[in-house]
């Protein structure tokens, strides 16, 4: 009876299933974990209802004419300055197709030299039940070079300030990141760039 031929498999093929299928479980572990560690800071530092935000008066009318001189403003390197009113600055917010992330969760408040930034914006994470960031954020820019520097030198949470630590820990992580985008855009404008931001009797004024 002739002997029946039989190969057995290569052990590469099995070494490199095992590798692959180890490095499955890997990338699942990690995403399950930096999962729950989001979760859990979201948790911490969210809140599971919206607040009231301060009413404010703008309307459609207000969005047209206020869109308008902010699109003439950086369209055209002539035009030197533009201020905004606490109002203007609302309608673009609450009107601009370019911000709906903020549309319907932000209101600015301009006061002499500085701004009040009030947002109950909404997170959505797979799996979990919506949560809010409920924040106040006391904001003074201004400029260096071309450069947009926000100093946010106080926060609430829902009416309570923020402890140095936290306080810190924004101003180091989040608010590097905003102004790198800020001044990133700035830059490319090229001629038609700020070099001067400021508020100034409660109006918000962008010069060249």
């Amino acid at each position: 009876m002739a002997a029946q031929d039989r190969r057995g498999g290569c052990g590469c093929c099995g070494f490199l299933f095992s590798f692959l299928l180890f490095l499955l479980v890997l990338v699942l572990v990690g995403i399950g974990w930096f999962y729950w560690s989001a979760a859990n800071q979201l948790d911490r530092l969210s809140s599971t209802a919206p607040v009231t935000l301060p009413p404010t008066a703008g309307d459609r009318q207000i969005y047209r004419e206020v869109r308008q001189k902010a699109d003439h403003f950086f369209s055209d390197s002539g035009e030197r300055s533009m201020t905004l009113s606490s109002g203007e600055l609302n309608a673009l917010i609450s009107e601009s197709p370019e911000l709906r992330i903020l549309n319907h969760g932000t209101v600015v408040t301009l006061n002499q030299n500085t701004a009040e930034l009030y947002c109950s914006l909404p997170v959505n994470l797979p799996f979990l039940s919506r949560r809010y960031f409920n924040y106040t954020i006391f904001i003074r820019p201004s400029m260096r070079g071309e450069n947009i520097e926000l100093e946010v030198f106080k926060m609430e949470r829902e009416g309570r300030p923020l402890g140095p630590k936290e306080l810190r820990q924004f101003q180091i992580v989040t608010v590097p990141l905003i102004e790198k985008i800020l001044s990133g855009w700035n830059k490319l404008q090229i001629d038609r760039s700020v070099r001067d931001v400021r508020i100034e009797n409660g109006n918000l004024i962008l010069a060249r």
